[in-house]
């Protein structure tokens, strides 16, 4: 009796460390699909493929993160500057720190030949992300007359942003693991660097018969939503043919231990 009921506690055992190990098995499997698809989104450049008709040039994300901080010594144009007492001056240097090389470069960070500019990874996942041309991803839209007496209807607002070198480090230790933020690096709070700097270009589809202030100004393709949006506002997958989005306002943000 005490043979039969060691044998059939091996066989037990034996069961059960089967199903265990199959159980492992089956979580290292799924964790490394999680990591294997969590790192090519992390690199996916759009939520949607550009149209075939499309032939020009098409968006890739510049993830390529500083690893070494930013130099101590580093200074920018508009540290010399009171943003208190000048505003206008202080911001006009932020802008034009951004726009330079930029705007040579068409805002495509890796052509740029002054100093280097990233993107925000992981933008890509709904609708709501980044298209194909430029990388634009989609804004609150501006309801009928918001942006002026001329305005008739529901417009859509796309935008990209980037960071520079300093801000890019930040980004870099914050997604060090590709499929997993780290949301305090080093066991610290996020905190960006002294000097970084984010710009965000936001573009509207209204245009000059909309709003006669858009005339003259900048326009890029983009393959954006399909209008009208439905009743709750929200892009649905539906994509238009490239069409011109017009410059409506440009977004910085800066990192000044001033302020």
């Amino acid at each position: 009796a005490f043979r039969e009921m060691f044998t059939a506690r091996v066989i037990g055992v034996a069961i059960a460390s089967t199903v265990t190990v199959a159980g492992a098995g089956t979580y290292l499997h799924k964790r490394r699909l999680y990591r294997s698809d969590g790192i090519k989104q992390f690199h996916r450049p759009s939520y949607n493929p550009p149209p075939k008709s499309w032939t020009g040039s098409i968006f890739e994300p510049s993830l390529d993160f500083p690893t070494r901080p930013p130099k101590k010594d580093e200074s920018y144009p508009w540290q010399t500057i009171d943003y208190k007492t000048e505003p206008e001056k202080y911001l006009a240097a932020v802008i034009d720190y951004c726009f330079d090389g930029n705007v040579e470069a068409d805002f495509v960070p890796q052509k740029n030949a002054k100093r280097k500019w990233y993107h925000a990874p992981w933008m890509t996942q709904t609708p709501f992300g980044r298209e194909p041309i430029h990388g634009l991803t989609f804004e609150r839209p501006a309801p009928r007359g918001y942006l002026g007496s001329g305005q008739k209807r529901i417009v859509q607002t796309w935008a990209v942003g980037m960071y520079n070198e300093p801000g890019g480090y930040m980004l870099g230790k914050v997604w060090r693991k590709k499929y997993k933020p780290d949301t305090k690096p080093g066991k610290e709070p996020i905190r960006f660097p002294e000097g970084s700097v984010s710009f965000k270009l936001l573009f509207s589809e209204a245009n000059e018969h909309d709003l006669p202030f858009l005339k003259g100004s900048p326009t890029w393709k983009a393959t954006i939503a399909k209008s009208p949006l439905p009743n709750n506002c929200l892009p649905t997958k539906e994509r238009t043919d490239p069409k011109n989005v017009h410059l409506l306002q440009v977004d910085v943000a800066v990192r000044d231990s001033r302020a």
